[in-house]
């Protein structure tokens, strides 16, 4: 996808049409895992704090769940930027729980996100909502220019065999 205008460059969403009509990249949704990450900590830098404000990453439990990093160790008070860098688990549940949920569903809603995507609870954090893999390049597009959103397209333009334009698609 084109981050600058939306336009999509190329797709490929199944092995044969033949066999099946479902295209993974636009109609499936699969969880976004870690790949949701910069929105909680976009959602962050929108609340005032910095790459360099400090995340305690420390053990932590929400009754039942027990947020955990992908090393299975804590690294105490960590700045946003290696947090980001090294995708720790603590400090990004964290971080949602200090910014708020629903201003990362806001932000991610801005962003394309719909609202039944995302999950009102703290595993958000860690990607426990849904997404299609569109949906995911739409996301990083908006990192990709600047901050602005831009919505996927398809279709160029449509020519007449003689070259008269029948549509010509105008993004935003």
């Amino acid at each position: 996808m084109n981050a600058n205008d939306g336009s999509v460059v190329s797709i490929a969403g199944g092995y044969d049409f033949h066999y099946s009509k479902f295209n993974r990249a636009i109609q499936s949704k699969r969880q976004p895992g870690s790949g949701f990450k910069p929105v909680v900590y976009a959602t962050g830098l929108m609340e005032g704090m910095t790459p360099s404000s400090i995340i305690v990453d420390a053990p932590v439990s929400f009754g039942s769940w027990t947020p955990m990093n992908s090393t299975r160790r804590y690294y105490g008070p960590t700045p946003l930027r290696q947090a980001l860098t090294y995708s720790r688990n603590v400090v990004a549940v964290r971080l949602l729980q200090k910014v708020g949920i629903n201003k990362a569903i806001r932000l991610a809603t801005s962003i394309g996100f719909e609202p039944d995507e995302l999950p009102r609870y703290l595993p958000l954090a860690l990607g426990s909502g849904a997404a299609s893999p569109l949906r995911m390049a739409q996301l990083y597009a908006v990192f990709a220019n600047g901050g602005f959103r831009v919505d996927p397209y398809f279709i160029s333009e449509v020519q007449t065999d003689s070259g008269r334009i029948l549509y010509k698609a105008t993004p935003p």
